[in-house]
């Protein structure tokens, strides 16, 4: 690690523990660093402007040079909260903002879910995604689960639940499913003892990184001949309780949302209130547009 990450990166961890912001942005930093060839602390408005026309031209995605800027101002911010004299912050939003596209969240079939599903033989695997799937948890609310979460044994009337740390170190309780409580309680037999307090653990006794979980399913991913990501189980697990009828705003309590808008976003195609009043609205206007049967008439 550079010298001069090193108390910010122990700043992060207080501030943010748990969080994947601990892990990208020293990550954005040094990559940032190795490109400049010079200390950050040294870095220009200027600077920046070539940074963002070099990852423009290499096709980075508009999302993850923001968020590599976003780092960069944070670890001035981390400066001018230390030094006596801190330099300037080179990023300024207003000059360096880049307008990122709202694309709409990619779809995963419950048919291809199932089909990675059936490739998946260890027990730890199996329970870790249907964790993502049938209680919609991030893939960093999955790494950072804790025993001490876990409350599989409720009261009469009760549903099995989860407290789960989501953004911004927040917690909620989530319910789990017969079939993912049924994978969990298979890994729980199996789960090695040890001093890490986290429910999913590697061969040797840690904590999974984020990275290690992305790349576990994209074997078991490669092996079904199929394609998605962590938080696709995510988007499929409210689209599943949309397509049922479920309120939006149950949808946004077990996402973990605090804005009803970007629970929306997960059910463009999956409103069962919107396609009930379109499917009923078209059909009146079919009736008045016959376009069935017709007979091309020659010029």
């Amino acid at each position: 690690m550079l010298p001069e990450l090193v108390p910010y990166v122990a700043w992060l961890h207080r501030r943010f523990p748990g969080s994947a912001t601990t892990w990208h942005y020293p990550n954005d930093l040094k990559l940032i660093h190795a490109w400049f060839e010079r200390p950050l602390a040294l870095l220009r408005p200027s600077d920046v402007d070539a940074y963002i026309a070099h990852a423009l031209k290499l096709r980075h995605a508009a999302i993850t040079v923001t968020r590599r800027l976003a780092a960069l101002a944070s670890f001035f911010g981390f400066l001018e909260l230390t030094l006596a004299a801190p330099p300037a912050c080179p990023v300024i939003w207003r000059r360096h903002g880049i307008r990122r596209p709202h694309r709409l969240p990619r779809d995963v079939s419950d048919a291809t879910i199932a089909r990675v599903f059936t490739v998946i033989h260890r027990a730890r695997d199996r329970a870790m995604f249907a964790l993502m799937f049938a209680c919609g948890l991030r893939l960093g609310e999955v790494r950072n689960l804790a025993l001490a979460g876990l409350h599989l044994d409720p009261a009469p009337g009760l549903l099995p639940r989860l407290t789960v740390v989501g953004k911004g170190n927040v917690e909620r309780s989530v319910f789990i499913a017969s079939f993912a409580l049924a994978a969990l309680a298979d890994w729980l037999r199996l789960r090695p003892r040890a001093e890490s307090p986290a429910v999913f653990l590697t061969r040797t006794g840690d904590a999974f990184s984020a990275t290690s979980i992305r790349r576990l399913l994209d074997r078991y991913c490669a092996r079904a001949g199929v394609k998605f990501t962590c938080h696709q189980l995510r988007h499929a697990f409210a689209r599943v309780l949309a397509e049922r009828g479920v309120p939006v705003t149950t949808i946004q309590q077990l996402l973990g949302h605090r804005r009803l808008a970007s629970t929306q976003v997960y059910l463009h195609v999956s409103d069962p209130v919107a396609m009930s009043f379109y499917d009923a609205a078209m059909q009146q206007v079919s009736a008045l547009i016959p376009l069935l049967g017709a007979t091309e008439v020659p010029a």
